[in-house]
């Protein structure tokens, strides 16, 4: 895709070559204590940006307490998730206002909405305020995230590299801290009922003391102590787009491509987080009920390691040793997990080895860290990062439409069969599907892109 020009005004265009080159030598650098800061203050801020995707944990004392049916409780889960990856508003004002404002106000709605959501009162139809409530949550903690996934991702010249994993890495443990916390925090105050709206303001109060102090720390980012934005700032062709221009997006096979990868990496996260419970009984036969808590805990970590390892391994295998593009690693990883399901779907008949099941389900993580941390590269790589807010926030339509659709489906499919099996086997089929797309398109572009560049040195 061509990034259209933008007009530039009448200072730069003006600009000689070597006046231009004496402008971008008189930017100094940014020093390597600030950069730390940076990267130490986008960490900070993603530690309790996950914390929705623990919901699970609490469903069923908030559906005890405020009469919630199970669909109920499914739509309360999945329209948390659906602000937390609906980031069209916040990719606007991440590319309009920059990460410091954006992000210090999703935080502050972030906190908002967990004291609000604590205070729910129980009656018909207050699980509909609920929904508003948490949705207020997950919007600012998905906002917090895109504001430091984007810095860190606007920082690095390659578009990756080790701060990129680190913040998808706090970010992935936070499920695991708010089980932490909330489950320590009930054993110290011995809390015997209504447990959840207690929990519920600890968590506003963690988020508010890393999200605001972490966010706080974006200030120190200025895009012109970065040579790489130096130039992409007095480049024409490389202005960011309009919002109008932007659309041209989904004409490129290539993205629909990511989009389908997005689905599938995000919505098989989504399937577990949310059916963790019937999943795990169903797949134990009824042992072990209390293992689902287990294993959200290790598909925390799992996340952690695959947000950390697959990001930087990738960014070594594509941009050291060009060996393998990112996207045809994510499409390799998409097509391994698709055997994990087709391994789940053989257990979910069978008298399954519980551990073996446990594992697999917990190694899910590793394909949500990959999802989380891969495609923002793949965006800010092919469409520029002065186009990241934009582009990153349709991407992550299907995120989206995931948690919103899937919850309340895979119920309703897992109820009516009477096992999880068939929502196992189609995972499985999209999981393949998906990564076999996104392989093709990706060396459809490639061998497209190769020819031109063959064309050109034969004009030459």
């Amino acid at each position: 895709l061509e990034r259209p020009s933008r007009h530039l005004g009448r200072l730069h265009s003006m600009e000689t070559p070597r006046e231009v080159e004496s402008h971008h030598k008189s930017e100094s650098d940014a020093a390597l204590w600030k950069k730390i800061l940076i990267v130490f203050g986008a960490v900070l801020a993603s530690t309790f940006a996950g914390t929705t995707n623990a919901f699970n944990v609490f469903s069923k004392g908030v559906a005890l307490d405020l009469g919630l049916n199970e669909q109920q409780a499914a739509l309360v889960a999945g329209f948390g998730l659906l602000g937390m990856y609906l980031n069209l508003p916040v990719g606007y004002a991440l590319d309009r206002w920059g990460p410091f404002k954006t992000g210090l106000g999703c935080a502050l709605l972030t906190v908002a909405g967990y004291i609000a959501t604590s205070f729910v009162p129980r009656g018909p139809n207050m699980w509909l305020l609920l929904v508003l409530c948490f949705m207020c949550v997950s919007f600012g903690s998905g906002g917090v995230f895109m504001c430091t996934l984007g810095t860190m991702i606007t920082m690095s010249p390659t578009g990756g590299g080790v701060g990129v994993s680190l913040v998808s890495a706090a970010m992935s443990l936070s499920a695991a801290l708010t089980i932490w916390s909330t489950e320590g925090y009930n054993k110290v105050t011995e809390c015997a009922e209504e447990c959840w709206r207690k929990d519920f303001r600890l968590l506003a109060v963690l988020q508010g003391a890393t999200m605001i102090p972490g966010v706080l720390l974006l200030l120190l980012f200025r895009r012109q102590e970065y040579p790489h934005l130096r130039e992409a700032d007095h480049t024409p062709h490389r202005r960011g787009w309009t919002l109008w221009q932007s659309f041209v997006v989904f004409k490129d096979l290539y993205f629909w491509g990511l989009l389908l990868a997005e689905f599938a990496g995000i919505g098989t996260a989504i399937f577990l987080l949310t059916q963790a419970d019937g999943l795990w009984a169903d797949l134990s036969k009824g042992h072990n009920l209390g293992w689902s808590s287990n294993i959200i805990t290790a598909f925390s970590f799992t996340n952690a390691v695959g947000n950390t390892f697959f990001g930087i391994l990738s960014d070594w295998l594509a941009k050291k040793k060009q060996i393998l593009s990112h996207a045809s690693f994510l499409a390799l990883i998409l097509l391994l997990f698709s055997g994990v399901f087709s391994v789940l779907s053989v257990l979910d008949g069978i008298s399954s080895p519980r551990v073996l099941a446990a594992i697999l389900l917990a190694s899910v993580g590793l394909l949500f860290g990959c999802t989380l941390v891969i495609p923002p590269m793949l965006v800010g790589d092919r469409y520029g990062f002065e186009n990241f807010g934009k582009v990153f926030a349709y991407l992550t339509l299907s995120s989206s439409a995931a948690s919103l659709g899937l919850p309340p489906l895979i119920k309703v499919v897992a109820a009516r069969m009477g096992s999880y099996l068939v929502p196992l086997i189609v995972t499985t089929l999209f999981l393949f599907a998906s990564g076999g797309f996104l392989l093709l398109v990706h060396r459809t572009m490639t061998k497209r892109k190769t020819r031109e560049e063959e064309r050109l040195l034969v004009n030459q």
